[in-house]
């Protein structure tokens, strides 16, 4: 048997190479998910008319949200800070909404959309059970 063989099972039958799967975590999927409603939260002081204040403050915030989204998609090893930056985030978005002068659409979207960043930020500072997302060659 010369070295560049591959490897058999007990049978003697050669073993096709194994690849690795690539699978997209939830830190990514959350991240583009929060991307989305960040957007939606940008365009839609504008889309729905909106002219006091809280179409800044509205905007802003979703800017912020999205470049955290971000961050949250291409730097998973600081899951932690970034989920609890988003949550944080998602929380004032809530608070802003309600305290600052906008119209009730603008208002309950405002809400709507903290609630599910926050919501998705939090479920991400979460561990997944172990062997969760694995997958078996058996």
């Amino acid at each position: 048997m010369t070295s560049d063989a591959s490897p058999t099972n007990r049978a003697g039958i050669p073993e096709r190479p194994r690849r690795r799967l690539s699978r997209v975590g939830y830190p990514t999927v959350a991240a583009a998910v929060i991307a989305l409603v960040a957007c939606w939260v940008m365009v839609s002081p504008f889309v729905l008319g909106e002219r006091a204040a809280g179409r800044w403050i509205t905007f802003v915030t979703g800017l912020v949200v999205l470049l955290l989204a971000a961050l949250l998609g291409v730097l998973t090893r600081h899951r932690v800070v970034l989920g609890r930056a988003l949550i944080i985030a998602g929380a004032w978005l809530v608070v802003a909404s309600l305290a600052f002068p906008m119209r009730e659409s603008l208002t309950w979207g405002g809400v709507l959309a903290g609630v599910l960043i926050a919501s998705l930020a939090l479920a991400g500072q979460t561990r997944p059970p172990a062997g969760a997302g694995r997958i078996s060659h058996r």
